[in-house]
């Protein structure tokens, strides 16, 4: 299947003519890639009379070079660049299995890191915690729509679980019945 297609038509003949692809992202490889991906300063799809973001160009890209998993986890582990971190969230997203996207991006939900998102209304604030929640409850994002995903095998551990655990053991709820006795109303007819 050629990964370019999940990218629609109108979306990939903007990023085919833009600057930015045609000076930047012509004749680079998945290793060249790294370096592009380590400059990036935003995320997003489209801004301003429509021209695409150097995010999704590199995504196009990507997608273009179908890398192996290994480059694609490389990118998604690192925990210096988290532009590049989402480029390769982004990367799974569309082309990874729901076993394989639920356990790795699950992961993300405890990284709040910032995150620049450019749109149409320029620069806005965005967190990785909620990008990784839009990757997997959004239908699309960055006006590229995803595919379906299976529903969960199994229930969904929180990031947070071994904290509550412990603050449970801590904390016991109270099991002690209060000695007052509640008061019976009762009504009279008159």
């Amino acid at each position: 299947m050629n990964l370019v297609l999940l990218i629609e038509k109108i979306t990939r003949e903007r990023i085919y003519l833009s600057e930015y692809y045609k000076s930047e992202c012509f004749g680079i490889n998945s290793a060249t890639l790294v370096d592009k991906a380590v400059a990036l300063d935003a995320i997003g799809g489209v801004y301003s009379n429509d021209r695409p973001t150097a995010f999704i160009c590199l995504l196009l890209k990507l997608l273009s070079l179908n890398p192996s998993r290994a480059i694609i986890m490389e990118y998604i582990n690192q925990k210096d660049f988290k532009y590049a971190t989402a480029l390769g969230l982004m990367y799974l997203r569309l082309t990874g299995s729901s076993n394989d996207i639920y356990s790795i991006i699950d992961v993300f939900y405890a990284d709040y890191r910032r995150l620049r998102l450019r749109d149409s209304s320029g620069y806005s604030l965005a967190f990785m915690d909620t990008f990784c929640d839009d990757l997997l409850t959004k239908e699309r994002v960055f006006n590229i729509i995803l595919p379906r995903l299976q529903p969960r095998e199994a229930p969904r551990v929180s990031v947070l679980q071994k904290e509550l655990d412990t603050l449970h053991k801590i904390i016991k709820p109270a099991t002690t019945v209060s000695k007052r006795k509640k008061r019976k109303l009762t009504f009279k007819n008159k």
